[in-house]
């Protein structure tokens, strides 16, 4: 497992690249609940994946919103599909670090999350066989597969 310091990194460097002027930092700066949220995944990055695992043994994409969102002491449903039917949608381009990304793989409904870490990068439980890890979305994968974002702080 790679030392705290390097797992925390990409989120540090969006933390420093935020640090704009006064105005932004209000209107779309890191949010108290959502910096815990994101802090809180990132503890995860190098874990296995397993379905309906949720502890540091193992952890599924659903679960690892679960864990986050309960460390920044907030309530989400356990499976992908409840936690897109119950987040409060918001616009892509309104998006910020702390909110859920909802894709659907190789079916008709949503079937996988991750969290939005800032600049097109999102940390999420990808499959069986794989870690919990940062992906992009601009990568063709997860663009041909986005269906929106939601946010439950």
């Amino acid at each position: 497992m790679k030392p705290l310091f390097l797992r925390l990194t990409p989120y540090l460097m969006l933390l420093m690249a935020s640090c704009g002027s006064l105005p932004e930092r209000l209107s779309s700066g890191p949010h108290p609940v959502a910096d815990r949220i994101v802090f809180s995944a990132i503890q995860y990055v190098d874990v296995p994946y397993e379905f309906g695992g949720m502890s540091r043994e193992g952890v599924d994409c659903s679960g690892l919103v679960y864990l986050a969102h309960q460390s920044a002491g907030l309530q989400v449903p356990r499976t992908s599909l409840n936690q897109y039917r119950k987040a409060k949608r918001v616009r892509k381009n309104q998006m910020r670090a702390g909110d859920l990304l909802f894709f659907k793989l190789n079916t008709k409904r949503v079937s996988h999350v991750g969290i939005y870490l800032g600049d097109g990068r999102f940390i999420h439980a990808p499959r069986t066989g794989k870690k919990v890890s940062y992906s992009h979305l601009d990568n063709r994968f997860w663009r041909t597969r986005w269906v929106s974002v939601g946010r439950y702080y």
